[in-house]
């Protein structure tokens, strides 16, 4: 069946596709869409939303009420997508609302151009929460002893096949699934003079439906250094290790950590990581009313749009270890803009800027707070051992006992230790375990501060993770 070709207008007046083509340059521009996403976002609205809206070509957007975007969705969900020749699949209710986003985008940047009135009703709902505050919601996640579990079969065997690695990766470093699909195993490095810092290199993505890698991610903001925790770097050196051992002559820096099942020379794609994870979470026993609502520890407003996408998905996914991986650096203290910049979110904050992270002081900051995730560690009290740099100014927020160690040979090392109450009792003890030559000066002074409304949860969580782990 031929499809009917879209009209961009109706009796002089803009359809909605229309609509799209002429405010699509503030669109991309204000939403930050790099080409991959334009690309991908295109196809939604040409071959899929415009079809669904009832009398498309006969009707212009300005006519429009809310029913008639609740009507091309219930179309869409009712029409479902051919995935083979004889099968028709269902949208999951993630991506059905993925296109009632992108409904919502033409239509409220051509009310914003005069093109239509206030279909979405945006000054009416401004106006009923004006000086209130939205609730609202907090981003689906794992318990802990789900999470337990999920560690249990992601980060134990590494001949696992490439999509289970995948998943590892979505799990520990929170990459989106074309993203963990294009790295390599020369993407993850050892950062230099730190020898406990790792990070994975995410600076490409896979194409759509495709295996095959490209340059960047989702929107610009994508590129970046994601720090690792140290189950996940141990998990892959042995994988490295093992194929090392198997592949002779191989350079396995340059294959591909997800890997298509056990052959270490195809790349897998998005989808393949999206199949694996219903294996895996039937395996970790999480099923779709299982999945909870928890670390209600994401206390700002705001924090769902980093963890989250634009609603909470019926069936598990493997964006749920993504999303799941974002609630996690809130639990860990992590401040919003190093959440941005490890998920690969846009930085708007007029002070911090994304290169700004890419030095060692920030990054091992950010490991510091890392470390205490009990699941993808070794030993969730690592992050309390800091590994200051001569010359250079390293600010410790009060988290119980911190083991600093002064590199031999350093003639100035500046701390400023920070108590988590004003009432906390900073003690200092000196100890020279290899007796080595030489003395510690140590001049100390004390300023006030602001303190934090936001509380510090890290040892109720560490018994947390202790009791679902006996």
């Amino acid at each position: 069946m031929a499809k009917i070709p879209l009209s961009p207008a109706v009796g002089g007046l803009p359809t909605f596709y229309g609509a799209y083509l002429l405010n699509k340059q503030q669109i991309i521009e204000n939403r930050g869409w790099n080409e991959l996403t334009l690309k991908e976002y295109e196809s939604s609205l040409v071959n899929i939303i415009c079809p669904s809206i009832k009398e498309h070509n006969f009707k212009p957007l300005s006519a429009y009420t809310q029913e008639d975007i609740d009507a091309a969705i219930k179309t869409i969900k009712a029409n479902g997508y051919q995935k083979k020749a004889d099968t028709i699949s269902r949208y999951d209710q993630a991506t059905l609302e993925r296109f009632r986003y992108l409904m919502e985008v033409v239509i409220d940047a051509a009310f914003e151009n005069f093109v239509c009135p206030d279909i979405l009703h945006k000054k009416k709902r401004a106006s009923e929460g004006a000086g209130l505050s939205r609730k609202k919601p907090i981003p689906r996640s794992i318990s802990p002893e789900q999470e337990l579990r999920v560690g249990e079969i992601l980060l134990t065997n590494p001949k696992q096949s490439g999509e289970y690695m995948a998943l590892a990766a979505m799990f520990c470093g929170g990459p989106r699934n074309g993203e963990a699909c294009g790295l390599n195993y020369e993407d993850i490095r050892r950062w230099k003079d730190f020898p406990n810092l790792w990070g994975a290199w995410i600076y490409k993505t896979t194409k759509i439906d495709s295996n095959e890698p490209q340059s960047s991610g989702k929107t610009r903001n994508a590129d970046r250094v994601v720090v690792l925790p140290d189950r996940f770097v141990r998990l892959v050196n042995e994988r490295k290790k093992w194929l090392q051992e198997w592949l002779i002559g191989v350079d396995v820096e340059k294959l591909p950590i997800a890997c298509r099942g056990d052959d270490p020379f195809c790349r897998c794609k998005a989808d393949d990581v999206t199949e694996a994870a219903k294996e895996m979470f039937q395996q970790a026993g999480i099923m779709p009313e299982q999945v909870c609502e928890a670390f209600d520890l994401v206390r700002k407003g705001d924090f769902e749009e980093l963890v989250a996408l634009d609603s909470i998905e019926e069936t598990p996914t493997a964006y749920l270890l993504r999303r799941h991986y974002g609630s996690s650096l809130a639990a860990m203290g992590l401040t919003e803009q190093e959440i941005r910049f490890q998920i690969g979110h846009e930085m708007d904050g007029p002070v911090e800027t994304r290169n700004e992270f890419m030095c060692d002081d920030r990054l091992q900051a950010i490991k510091r707070k890392l470390d205490r995730r009990a699941v993808v560690n070794t030993d969730p009290e690592a992050g309390n051992h800091v590994y200051p740099s001569p010359g250079k100014t390293i600010r410790i927020r009060g988290t119980g006992r911190q083991v600093i160690h002064i590199p031999a040979g350093a003639s100035c090392i500046i701390l400023q230790l920070d108590g988590r109450e004003p009432m906390d009792q900073i003690r200092i003890c000196v100890r020279n375990p290899a007796n080595q030559p030489g003395n510690v000066n140590i001049t100390t002074g004390y300023h006030r501060r602001s303190y934090s409304a936001d509380p510090d949860i890290h040892e109720d969580y560490l018994k947390l993770y202790h009791n679902e782990g006996k």
